[in-house]
């Protein structure tokens, strides 16, 4: 056997048994697709900590508009968890949503392979993440500084207005997180503060085209409806926008008006950005 004769052999040998190390018969590029008019910014992470934290990015990167944006599957592995953020420039397009008239709950999870490579960007206008985010930020403080409580005795309830509001019940502040749950704290009746989480979803149809104000609704937990089939909602929040929706520049302003079933409704400020 002369030396070439040897080398075919080898060789043949190595591709028969998978020893090529030059391909990897799993790669893939994972597309994120552009639907909208707008630049989007794309942002990858490894668990939903990071993304609660908008720490640790494991890809960032930017689709132009009705363009895309490819990441290699030796970046985003086959089958691994992770939490993707998007949003344009303004904020007003965005995953950051969880319609209303879907019954599944707020989820930024998905996995990549071969077979699912694909995540078209696509939604409708909402000024949601501007005011619950102020754009990119994980948290929102908010303050009430108006309102009425509901008070209960004898089995009936009446309202009391702020004014006529002991001092220490005037006290009721919301947290707005990045997983799209509301945190609401107040003085309970027992004169004890209660905090309470409460899962928030935006209106199916976005904020309207010349509309200049903005809605959300409230429930008690993920599921809209309870096991009887009742509807689990706890109350809505109201805002208003600096002009109309669709224009540029247009912001919510730093005041909503809150209600929560069996407590009351309430005028809130903005306090913080975290």
């Amino acid at each position: 056997m002369n030396l070439r004769n040897a080398l075919y052999i080898v060789c043949g040998a190595a591709l028969l048994s998978g020893c090529d190390k030059g391909t990897n018969p799993d790669a893939f590029n994972y597309t994120f697709q552009n639907i909208t008019d707008k630049q989007i910014h794309v942002d990858v992470y490894g668990s939903m900590s990071d993304y609660m934290n908008n720490t640790n990015p494991v890809t960032s990167g930017t689709a132009a508009a009705n363009g895309t944006l490819v990441v290699r599957s030796s970046t985003l592995h086959t089958d691994v968890p992770y939490y993707v953020d998007w949003y344009s420039d303004d904020y007003t397009y965005t995953n950051w949503v969880s319609r209303e008239d879907l019954y599944t709950a707020f989820n930024p999870r998905f996995t990549a392979s071969v077979q699912t490579n694909l995540m078209k960007l696509e939604t409708e206008t909402d000024y949601a993440r501007l005011l619950c985010l102020h754009g990119n930020a994980t948290s929102t403080t908010w303050l009430a500084t108006d309102g009425f409580s509901y008070v209960y005795s004898g089995g009936g309830s009446d309202s009391v207005l702020w004014n006529n509001l002991p001092q220490a019940d005037k006290f009721f502040q919301i947290v707005f997180h990045k997983d799209f749950t509301m945190t609401f704290s107040y003085i309970a009746p027992d004169g004890q503060r209660a905090d309470v989480t409460l899962i928030m979803r935006t209106d199916a149809k976005g904020t309207p085209a010349g509309s200049t104000t903005g809605h959300l609704s409230l429930y008690y937990n993920s599921s809209k409806y309870d096991e009887n089939g009742q509807l689990n909602k706890a109350g809505d929040i109201y805002y208003t926008l600096s002009g109309k929706a669709g224009d540029a520049g247009v912001v919510p302003t730093d005041n909503i008006e809150v209600t929560i079933k069996n407590i009351g409704t309430f005028s809130l400020t903005r306090q913080t950005v975290n």
